[in-house]
């Protein structure tokens, strides 16, 4: 589990992209993110423009070969607020792989009142650009 997407899931995107403008929209998406030589445009890149963020929940399965995992560690390592869920032996597709776990988290998310606003952390002296 978690390891590959599976022939189910190829079939539903298959199926999203074959809707009217979805393929295009995508890949426009990624061109604007992803080069070849890997991403490059990031979420801290733009995250200044907003005047504030709202509470911020990431779910994301332990296995996943699309996003590693470690993406999720650097948000909340350089965002306040943000509460990460790791799902055990899961992949892309927590809510998939994991459903009654993946609700359980959501709704306690969801049913926190005290979820408090992300805050993007400024960088220290040491780590700022020349």
């Amino acid at each position: 589990m978690g390891d590959v997407i599976s022939r189910e899931d190829v079939a539903r995107l298959s199926a999203m992209n074959a809707q009217r403008g979805s393929a295009r929209a995508f890949a426009r998406t990624v061109r604007d993110v992803i080069d070849w030589r890997g991403q490059r445009r990031t979420f801290f890149q733009r995250a200044g423009e907003l005047p504030s963020l709202p509470p911020i929940a990431v779910f994301w399965g332990d296995r996943d070969t699309v996003i590693p995992f470690s993406h999720a560690e650097t948000l909340a390592s350089s965002v306040d607020g943000v509460r990460v869920t790791r799902f055990e032996a899961c992949g892309h597709y927590p809510h998939h792989e994991s459903p009654d776990a993946f609700v359980d988290a959501l709704r306690d998310y969801l049913d926190s009142p005290d979820a408090p606003p992300a805050r993007v952390r400024r960088p220290g002296p040491r780590s700022r650009a020349p």
